[in-house]
Parts: structure tokens; sequence; C-alpha cells
């Protein structure tokens, strides 16, 4: 018989299944059958652990029942050994159950795993339920949200459309303002070129005029030809009778100290006569009263030698004046011949530049004509380019009604998608099969506008373009005019005065009314070349945004195509991101218009500032204009006095050119002037050392050389000094 197990160890057992039944059963508390069974095996372990102790008190027994148990110690042992057989019979009775509780504890946990693991998937099923629906709130409080924020957005953009409408209304407005202005501007380009053909007609009849007066000048300078050679003639015959002339014109206008020391030898001269006639009377009354007496030979040879003597002196002396005379007349020929030769050459040269004027007269006509066609045209651009911006203006505004239409399709299909998305039944396929249908409708539509839009931005290319080939003509021909205006500042001043004063005056008016109109038509392409680039912006943008639009439409689209062959249980979710990429699009329309907005205003805040300042400088150049007319007024008036002197100063010269009488002394101060004169006089300062051609005063020093010549126009002929007369000379005390 094997020895019987130690319940020490079978308690331990026991307890530590105990201990484990005891944790499992800790860890799940929900289930009572679980914590029965333990209660029931600790009870059983209670009892085996007291059968088991059951002889250590018998043992224990005080020393004075000894006897009494050795006495019974053989109905003891029986049983004992009874109690032992019935022991291992319950032990093995209870290793047996305890096999069985071990097997259904398995069980039991098996199926407790199993309810832990179900109550975790339920607990997450319950938790995603919860997000689920926390989801679904937030969603509907944002769809809310966006939805009162659409309508309050719609409202602002339906105000922002009115307000559009009204600056569409106000553009037409402007535009119609803006016809009538340049019908006025027609009208007034009508009566310019009126006008310009009056001028003409005054420019061929001024033309006329000056051929009569080239005529006669030719005949003129025929005649002065002529002159010249008789002059020449009459200096070759009568030399002897000018060289004493221009011998005291030339002493004259140096000096009066050399007069006075001519008039001074010719006393000293008309005395040495008087002294010899006296002699030669002395010499003849001894003569006389030596032939009353008679002669000695030797007293006849003296007279004789002397009276030879006296004569040979007298003819010396004769002798060294005329060659005198010679010589200062070899010296004014000369000088006249060299002034001939000046005058001849000048008058050769203003030929020429009047030959010039007249070719650059007609070609300021035919360039005036040409410029006249060009306004024209220019005029008839402009009213193309103006009707073209009125349907720029109604093509925009078509396209606003057509953004206003495509925003509420918009918002059908946001209401449309919202109840696809609250209503999952058979019917959400059938929608999301129209919504297919409409987003290709709409993606062809997109590729039409598109096509279309790109057909309107090239016009508008090609009419920007236009416009600044406008611009810059208008620019060239502004310069031209200015560039003319330059030219007739810096012109001669004596060509100048052979055109009469009333067609200058109406030539500048012209010009300036040229120059106005220049600048009103530059200003205003301008201002639509800047109207025409914001336009060709805002179309780009909206061209870019229509290209999103399509692009996010077809990606919508694909999406709802692969939509439905998806489980119906993530066809929301597809639904909830097509609508807020509606959303987000919808806010991306309204910033992209509140940006237009702004830039609308900017660029009209800045064709205000353009129009103000353009203003300014057409105020300015109007200004200047003015001073160049009163600048030309008073060149002209000078230039008038320069020829009325020139004019003298020509008649003065032939005058002297002519034989004078010799015993006039006052025409031998003027001679001697006119011989001044005829050196390079400037006939605008008159000046000496230079001509009309290279005075100061036409290089912008019209003042200073005004201020001059009040000074430099006195001349004092005793000591041939500028800046006072004779009458008050400071050196007459000398001189006499």
């Amino acid at each position: 018989m094997p020895p019987p197990a130690s319940p020490i160890s079978a308690s331990a057992a026991q307890r530590a299944l105990l201990d484990e039944d005891r944790g499992e059963g800790t860890s799940s508390p929900h289930h009572p059958f679980i914590s029965d069974l333990a209660s029931n095996s600790q009870l059983l372990q209670d009892k085996i652990s007291q059968l088991l102790s059951g002889k250590t008190p018998s043992a224990a027994a005080s020393p004075a029942a000894d006897a009494d148990l050795f006495s019974g110690a053989s109905q003891t042992r029986l049983a004992a050994e009874d109690t032992l057989a019935s022991s291992d019979s319950t032990a093995i009775a209870l290793s047996s159950e305890n096999e069985q509780l071990k097997t259904m504890l398995d069980e039991m946990r098996s199926k407790e795993h199993q309810d832990i693991a179900r109550i975790d998937s339920l607990r997450a099923e319950n938790v995603r339920a919860l997000s689920r629906i926390a989801e679904l709130e937030s969603s509907n409080k944002t769809a809310e949200r966006t939805l009162d924020e659409r309508t309050a957005k719609m409202e602002t953009l339906e105000r922002s459309v009115s307000n559009m409408l009204i600056d569409i209304e106000k553009v037409r407005s402007d535009g119609e303002a803006r016809a009538r202005d340049l019908q006025s501007k027609f009208e007034d380009k009508e009566a310019l070129v009126k006008n310009l053909k009056e001028a003409i007609e005054l420019k061929e009849g001024v033309e006329t005029e000056n051929n009569a007066i080239l005529k006669a000048k030719d005949s003129e300078i025929s005649l002065l030809e002529a002159r010249v050679q008789k002059a020449y003639l009459d200096l070759e015959e009568e030399r002897k009778e000018l060289g004493g002339q221009v011998n005291e014109l030339r002493q004259a206008g140096q000096s009066y100290q050399e007069t006075i020391a001519l008039y001074e030898e010719r006393l000293s001269t008309a005395e040495a006569r008087r002294y010899e006639l006296e002699d030669a009377l002395a010499i003849l009354q001894e003569q006389i009263r030596g032939q009353s007496l008679p002669l000695s030979p030797t007293r006849t040879v003296q007279a004789a030698s002397s009276a030879v003597q006296i004569e040979n002196e007298a003819l010396r002396d004769q002798i060294r004046h005329l060659q005198m005379k010679v010589t200062n007349l070899e010296d004014m020929l000369e000088e006249v011949r060299t002034a001939a030769d000046k005058e001849e050459t000048l008058t050769q040269d203003k030929l020429k530049r009047h030959k010039d004027k007249e070719e650059s007269l007609k070609k300021q006509l035919n360039d005036s004509q040409a410029e006249m066609e060009r306004t024209i045209k220019a005029e008839v651009q402009a009213r193309s380019r103006v009707e073209e911006i009125e349907e720029a203006l109604r093509e925009s505004t078509v396209a606003l009604e057509n953004a206003r239409a495509e925003v509420e399709t918009l918002r059908s299909e946001i209401a449309d998608l919202e109840s696809i998305t609250s209503n999952h039944s058979s019917e959400s396929s059938g929608k999301l099969a129209d919504f297919v249908q409409r987003a290709s409708n709409d993606r062809a539509r997109f590729a039409e506008e598109t096509i279309e839009l790109k057909r309107l931005i090239e016009n508008l290319k090609t009419a920007n373009e236009l416009a600044h080939l406008e611009l810059e003509q208008s620019r060239t021909d502004y310069l031209k005019v200015t560039a003319a205006l330059d030219e007739l500042k810096q012109r001669p001043n004596s060509e100048k005065a052979e055109i009469s004063i009333a067609g200058v005056r109406e030539e500048m008016a012209g010009l300036k009314h040229i120059v106005q109109e220049l600048q009103k038509e530059n200003t205003a392409a301008a201002q639509q070349n800047k109207l025409l680039e914001s336009e060709n912006k805002i179309l780009l943008s909206e061209t870019e945004q229509l290209r999103r639009e399509m692009h996010m439409l077809e990606n919508s689209a694909e999406k709802s195509l692969v939509g439905p062959k998806q489980d119906l249980n993530e066809a929301p979710q597809d639904l909830r991101d097509a609508r807020m990429e509606y959303e987000t699009e919808l806010d991306r329309l309204r910033k992209k218009q509140a940006e237009t907005e702004i830039q609308n205003a900017r660029t009209i805040h800045d064709l205000h500032k353009e129009v103000s300042e353009l203003e300014s400088l057409i105020e300015s150049k109007i200004y200047h204009e003015d001073e160049l007319e009163q600048e030309i007024d008073r060149l002209k008036d000078k230039l008038s006095r320069g020829h009325k002197k020139s004019s003298k100063g020509a008649a003065e010269i032939i005058h002297v050119n002519e034989p004078l009488p010799v015993s006039l002394p006052p025409s031998n101060s003027e001679g001697g002037h006119t011989l001044h004169t005829s050196q390079d006089v400037c006939e605008i300062c008159e000046q000496p050392g230079h001509d009309i051609f290279t005075c100061d005063v036409l290089k912008g020093e019209g003042a200073e050389a005004d201020n001059d010549s009040d000074t430099t126009t006195l001349f004092c002929v005793d000591c041939e000094g500028h800046g006072h007369t004779a009458a008050d000379c400071p050196y007459s005390a000398d001189v006499f």
C-alpha cells in the first residue's frame, strides 16, 4: 500500500490552485458562478485540512490520559486505519472532483476570455458609435454654421453684385460721356481741320507774297549789282576826286584829332603857300624893280635859281600829297571790294535760307496734313476701341450673371449632397448618377467657357497691343510737335519776320490746340490701356479660377464615379468630402471676388491720381506755351527793329557808294559810320563781331542782350567808342 500523500504538499497545491482561482475570480468579478466554485473549493480544502490534522490533538493529550490511550490503542488504531482508508477514498474522490473542477475552470476561463474579447469589441463599437455621433453632431453644427455663413456670404455676394451692377452703370454712363467727349473732340478736330485749311491758304498766300518779295529782292540784287559795277566804273573814272573824299572820310571816322591835324596841316601849307606867294610877290616886285634897272648877269642867275628851287619844293610837296591820296584810295577800294563781296555772299546765303525755309514750310504743311489724317484715323480707332470696351463690359456682365447662376447651382448641389448624406437609401446611387451626369455637363460647359474666355483674352491682348501702338504713335506725334515748336523757337528771326504776325499767331494757336488734343488723347489712351490691363488681369484670374473649378469638378466626378462601386457605408464620407471641397471652393471664390474688388478700387484710385497729374502737366504746358508766345512776340518786335536798322544801314551803304561832293565835311562822318556798319554787325543785338545766326539772344540770353544793346547802340564819332554819343564824349576837351 503506497504511503499517503503529504497533507502539507496537497494543501499547498490546493492553496496555490485556490490562489489562482481567487486571482482569476477577482479578474472576472462579473461572473458569480466562478465565485461559487471558489467558495466550494475553499470549504473542501478546509475539511481536508481538518481531517488531516485530526490526530495531532489526540496525540497531544495530557500524560494523565496515556494509560487510557494505551489501553484503547488498539481501538484507536483500527479507527485510524478506517479513517485513513476513508480519507484515502475521499482524497481520491476529491482529486477526481478537483480534476473535474479544473477542467470546468479551464472551460470557464476560455468562456471568460471569449466574453472579455466580446466585451472589448462591444466597448470599441460603443466608442466608435459615440465618436461617430460626436462627429455627426460636429459636422451638423459645422454644416449649419457653413450654411449660415454661406447665406451671409451669398447676401454679401448679392450686394457686391448689385454694387458691381451700379459700377457697370457708372461705367456705361462714363462711356457715354466719353463718347460725347469724343464727339466733341471730333467736332473740335473738324474745326481744327478747317482752321488748318485756312492756315494753309494763308500760308500759300504768304508763300506767294514771299515769292513776290524774293522776285523783288532778286531785282533789287540785280540793280545793286548794276550799281556796284557802275560804282566801280565811277571809282575808276573819278579816282582822284574820290581819293580825297575817302581820305577825309577815313580820317573823320577815326578821330577828330586827325581831322584837326589835317586842317592844321592844310593851314600850315596855306600859310607856307602864302609865305611862298609873298616871297614870290616880293621876288616879282624885285624883278619888276630889277627890270626897271639894268640887270647884272649874277643877279639874274641867282633869281632864276631861287625861283626854280621854290617851284621844285612846291612840286615835291604836291607829289607827296598825291601819293598819300593814291595809297588811301587804293586801301578804300580794297575795303569797298571786300564789303561788296561780303554783301554778295550774305545775299546769296539769305536766298538759300529763304529757299530752305520755303521747302521746310512745304514739308511742315505736308506733315500737318499727314498728322490730321493720323488724328482722324486715331479717332476712328478710339471709337472702335470704345465699342470694344462696351462689348467687353457686356460680356463681363454676362459672366457675372453666369457666375451667379453657377453659385446658385452649387448651392442646390450642396443641398442635394446634404439630403443624400442625411438619407442613406437606395435613391442615393441614382442621385449620385445624376450628380455625375451634371458634373460631366458642367465640365463640358466649363470647357466651352474656357475656350470663349481664351478667345476673349486674345482679343483683349490684341486690343491692348493696338492701344500700346497708338500710345507710342501719339507720343511720337507729341514729340514731333514739341520738336516743331523748338524749331520755331530756334528759327532765325530774320526769316520769321517775313511771315505775317497774324499767320504766325494762328499757326501757334493751331499747334497749341493740336498739342492739347494729343495730350488729351494720350491720357485717354493711357487710361484705356490701364483699364484693358485690369480687365485682362481679371479675366485671366477668372480663367484660372474656372480651370481650378473644372479640375475640382473632374476630381469630384471621378470620386463620385468610383464611389458607387465601393461599399455604401463609405459613400457618406465621399459626399462629405465633396461638400467640403465645394465649401472651400466657394470661400476661395468669395476671397477672389474681394481681392478683385480691392484691385478695382486701387486701379480707380491710381487712375484718378494720374488724371490729376496729367491735368497739372497740361496746365504747366499751357503756361510754358504762353511764355513761348510772349518770347516769340518780343523777338519779332526786336527783329522788326533790327530789320528797320539794317534797311537804313543798307540805304546808307548805297548812298555812300554813289559819288559824293568833295566840299561836304558832315558827309565824311556819315560815311565813316556806314563803313563801320558794313562789317559783321548783328541785326538783333546790334553788336559787331557776329551775325543774327550766332547771336546769344536766340540761345536764351535775350534779356542780357537786350540790356547790353541799350548801351552798345550808342557810338561816339570822336573817340570811336561805344556807350555814349559825340555830344557826351568825355574826351572832347582833349580833342579840341
